[in-house]
């Protein structure tokens, strides 16, 4: 702690019991804050400034790192102050003078002021605030040894993305790394302000903390490739070597690393923050040869992983091998599998075997060539394997070029990023969109897709996957040489058959349809929902008078079309006209509840058919009495079934035939 003044205690002590108070309730920390103060010793106000980065220190032990950069040099005259071409005033806009401070790299900063106490100290709750954040790197120094001959450290940092989706992209961001040599409890004179009952003047005995002694770095940092792509190492390792005997009242006893890693928005200067930071402890307590050591990095102890792969990750010191043996365990260690025997570099992406799925897991790293350097990670979960379902087309169906068809599908634990491919032979893969988060996509079947053994299949970037059914997409049919038999034209009601010519998929059904060009070329059906395996259907022609009337057949799934030459629709001669209804058939009683007779005379002996048709066409009785004699005939209509309302009826003797209207009432 520094030490201006005696009569400046009992501000200290107001600080020191905040403190305390602070480290009663505690604070749960889940990576270290990262403040840097402005100061020098010509300057009235550092001195306040100090006490309150001290007693931030105090208060988050090693959760903080803080690093005090002397200055401005020149006329100032400022004895700690580094020389260093790229200064923090070229980078932060320190607009408003020293004292002054930022946390984490950001731009927010400014100047202390008395009295020197955490209740009001804006820097502690955003150190506080940052420090409780979750880390999205790991980041650490390592391999750290001291040269007590040369008076100098070398050590190695060491960068690992936890996450790279939640890393900015290397397009857009410029990652730097810190490095730097610290000094405690320098002794220099220091001028005070005045406050309260404490005088202005200069305390020659004045102690500073954490002031930047030598530079590993640049102040604004070293340049390094994080890797979010992939494609670099991790962890991402940058080695220092730095000097601590460039001046001869430097005090190694008293100098620690500190080092931090910050990303930089390329798009404008002060779009910069840090990722995390780490100190060591005093240089001369580290050690003279970095030991033989591994440790891992991914996954972390707690995590719960998800996916089919993960990397792992892993670190090495003191000359350990490149190659490592990678083993795991479902029984907490009792047992170990192979994962590989000598993993060439670190990520190494693990696909995630089937027991491991839905368990507790450790992971194990030796170094390749020496057994007893090991290390072995604490428990960490793997979730249950995601796995996506093609819930459409399903298996066995048949689709055609040019389809429209709905893929659907079910993601069960699977990531984002779904991507839609399809193979006619299982193995090579087509793509045919990505569909992130939407779990329905709307298919136009390719020609390309063509084939007996087609797939459609669903994953995502976690390496999840599902494939749908074997299915078949094939070239829609053609239906052609449409013929009627008793042609070219035929009478009202007619029954006969229509045969067709057909090659090719026609869909699932079939349909007939006539024009009635009498009422504006509308098509009304005849049959409907034929299988379309039929080359022929009988039809029964309407019972209306018509010219260049035609058929239509209709694949109704596919759309595929064929029609009849045009013919016409004459009245029949096969039934005399009656005395007492026009037309010839007479029904009584008309309009009638229940049962009625249908009388008509034929000239000559014929088998005879009575339909009965609702007011949309379709057949609701039909009466089948054969072949009936020539003269008068009478039928028995039963109509105790049908619902009140008006009806159509026709009677089809030969080829004669006649309609009417009949209306049953209760």
């Amino acid at each position: 702690m520094r030490k201006p003044r005696l009569v400046l205690l009992t501000v200290l002590a107001l600080a020191l019991a905040i403190v305390y108070v602070s480290n009663v309730f505690g604070q749960t920390y889940k990576r270290h804050a990262l403040i840097e103060e402005g100061t020098g010793t010509w300057c009235q106000y550092c001195a306040w400034g100090g006490w309150e980065m001290d007693s931030i220190e105090k208060a988050m032990k090693e959760n903080v790192v803080e690093i005090s950069w002397h200055g401005p040099g020149g006329n100032y005259g400022e004895p700690m102050w580094i020389p260093q071409s790229d200064s923090m005033n070229l980078y932060y806009p320190i607009s408003s003078g020293y004292p002054w401070a930022v946390v984490g790299r950001s731009t927010q900063e400014g100047n202390y002021a008395p009295p020197c106490n955490l209740t009001n100290n804006p820097w502690y709750v955003q150190a506080k605030a940052q420090a409780a954040q979750a880390p999205i790197v790991d980041f650490r120094i390592v391999n750290a040894i001291y040269n007590s001959s040369s008076l100098s450290v070398d050590f190695d940092v060491d960068v690992t993305p936890f996450d790279v989706k939640s890393m900015p992209t290397e397009d857009t961001t410029t990652y730097v790394i810190v490095a730097l040599l610290a000094e405690n409890g320098i002794v220099q004179p220091q001028v005070v302000a005045a406050y309260g009952s404490t005088p202005a003047g200069t305390d020659d005995n004045y102690m500073h903390f954490n002031v930047a002694r030598a530079l590993g770095s640049k102040v604004l940092g070293d340049l390094i490739k994080m890797g979010t792509n992939s494609t670099v190492a991790w962890p991402v390792r940058k080695h220092y070597h730095i000097s601590a005997n460039k001046s001869s009242d430097w005090v190694q006893d008293s100098m620690k690393i500190k080092a931090f890693v910050a990303r930089k928005a390329k798009t404008g200067i002060n779009g910069e923050s840090y990722l995390d930071a780490n100190q060591s402890a005093y240089i001369t307590t580290l050690p003279t040869t970095a030991t033989r050591s591994v440790w891992t990095v991914l996954p972390r102890t707690g995590d719960n992983v998800g996916g089919t792969t993960t990397p792992i990750v892993w670190g090495r010191g003191g000359g350990a091998a490149a190659n490592a043996k990678i083993e795991y365990s479902i029984d907490n260690g009792a047992t170990w599998t192979l994962v590989s025997a000598s993993a060439p570099t670190s990520p190494y992406q693990w696909t995630i075997p089937d027991n491991a799925f839905g368990a507790s897991v450790k992971l194990r790293v030796t170094d390749a060539q020496d057994a007893s350097v090991t290390t072995t990670t604490g428990v960490f979960t793997i979730a249950p394997k995601p796995y996506f379902t093609v819930d459409n087309p399903k298996a066995n169906d048949t689709l055609w070029i040019g389809e429209k068809l709905q893929i659907n599908w079910t993601s069960y634990n699977g990531g984002e990023n779904d991507k839609l491919e399809y193979s006619t032979d299982g193995s090579t893969w087509t793509l045919i969109a990505n569909a992130s988060a939407v779990n329905t996509y709307a298919w136009t079947v390719p020609a390309g897709a063509a084939g007996s053994t087609v797939t459609v299949r669903v994953s995502d970037g976690n390496g999840a996957q599902g494939v749908s059914g074997t299915f078949a997409v094939v070239p829609v049919g053609t239906i052609t040489t449409i013929t009627i038999d008793g042609g070219p034209n035929f009478t009202m009601s007619q029954n006969t058959a229509v045969h067709w010519t057909a090659t090719g998929y026609l869909g699932k059904t079939l349909s007939i349809q006539i024009q009635n060009i009498a009422q504006g070329g509308v098509w009304q059906g005849l049959s409907a929902q034929l299988n379309p395996t039929l080359t022929q259907a009988p039809i029964q022609m309407p019972g209306w008078l018509a010219t260049q009337t035609k058929i239509k057949l209709l694949a109704d799934d596919v759309g595929a079309i064929a029609y009849s030459d045009p013919f016409d629709i004459a009245l029949a001669s096969g039934v005399a006209p009656g005395q007492s209804l026009t037309g010839g058939v007479r029904v009584s009683p008309d309009p009638l509840s229940s049962v009625a007779t249908v009388s008509f005379t034929l000239d000559e002996a014929a088998n005879t058919t009575l339909t009965i048709r609702d007011l949309l066409g379709r057949e609701v009785l039909r009466l089948t009495p054969g072949t009936l004699a020539a003269g008068v005939q009478s039928l028995t209509l039963d109509a105790s079934k049908l619902p009140i309302g008006t009806y159509t009826y026709g009677v089809l003797a030969g080829h004669a035939s006649f309609e009417g209207k009949l209306v049953i009432v209760r």
